[in-house]
Formats: C-alpha cells, sequence, structure tokens
C-alpha cells in the first residue's frame, strides 16, 4: 500500500504541475519522478511476494499482468491525448485507478498473503515487520545488491526509451 501511495503522490504532484496549479519547476518533476520511481521499485516485488502463497497459478497471472496493466495505460494514455483529454486529467485518473486499485488489493487478497511464511515467521510473530526487517538489517541487505543493480539498469533504460515520457 505504501508504493500505491507513492505512486499516487508521484502522479498528484504531476496532475498539479500539469494543471498549473504549482510552477513547472525542475525540482518538482525530480520529486515526481523519484517518488514514481520508488513506487515502481518496490511495489513490483511486494505483489510477488505477496502472491507466492497463494500458488503459481496466481503469481503466473500477476507476472503477465503487469505488462498488459503498463501497455494499457501508456497506449490509453495516448488514446485519450490523441481523443484531446487534457494531460493533467489523464495524471488524476491515474490517482484515483491507484486508489481504487489499493481497496482492491485491501478487500480481495486473503490476509495470509499479507504475512509471508517462512522460517522467520516465529521471530515475527511479536513484532511488526518493518520492525523484524530493521533490527535483521545484517541479515539481508548484503544480499540485496544485484537485485538493486538489476532494477537501477532497467528502470534507467525503461526511463530513456519509455513511449510515455512524450505525455
Amino acid at each position: 500500500f505504501v508504493s500505491m501511495g507513492i505512486l499516487s503522490a508521484a502522479m498528484g504532484l504531476l496532475a498539479a504541475v500539469t494543471s498549473g496549479l504549482l510552477a513547472p519547476l525542475n525540482s518538482y518533476i525530480f520529486l515526481a519522478y523519484a517518488l514514481g520511481g520508488a513506487g515502481i521499485g518496490s511495489f513490483e516485488g511486494n505483489v510477488l511476494s505477496a502472491f507466492t502463497c497463494l500458488g503459481p497459478q496466481t503469481k503466473q497471472y500477476a507476472v503477465m499482468g503487469m505488462p498488459i496493466g503498463v501497455a494499457s495505460v501508456t497506449i490509453g494514455a495516448f488514446l485519450l491525448r490523441y481523443l484531446g483529454v487534457p494531460v493533467c486529467a489523464i495524471y488524476a485518473g491515474m490517482v484515483l485507478a491507484l486508489a481504487a486499485s489499493a481497496l482492491l488489493l485491501h478487500a480481495a487478497i486473503p490476509r495470509e498473503a499479507m504475512h509471508p511464511p517462512g522460517e522467520g515467521r516465529q521471530l515475527m510473530a511479536h513484532q511488526p515487520t518493518v520492525v523484524f526487517g530493521l533490527r535483521t538489517w545484517l541479515s539481508w541487505l548484503p544480499s540485496t545488491w544485484t537485485r538493486f543493480a538489476a532494477a537501477f539498469a532497467d528502470m534507467a533504460i525503461l526511463e530513456m526509451f519509455c513511449p510515455g515520457l512524450l505525455l
């Protein structure tokens, strides 16, 4: 939910800039894209880990759904622009779509999916997951550098060649 909130903040900021509510300063654009990158980067891994306990078929549909969703939004946005819809309305629509998605995720995903099974489950039983993660950072942080490098390269290439930047 945090990543969806971050993405909503990015889209809201872009909506405010493109509607003229905020001056088109480079700092706003940088912040919007930084928030967007953080939101996208944290969303994919969290959703896939939440769906893991629901079985491989669920995970397969989630993996297929992500590019379909991205393509739908990108192609749909260009279609809306062709039809004369203002860019700020498209960004505002994305904020509403993210809010609806968060409500659907909250209502439709079983509670077991929100708490991953595994060896650390007994340790996590008495403390929130974030607190547990912060207390045991030395056990997981060193192994994440390859994921960081891959995600960094992926997002850099995506941002350089993304047709959505043309909006």
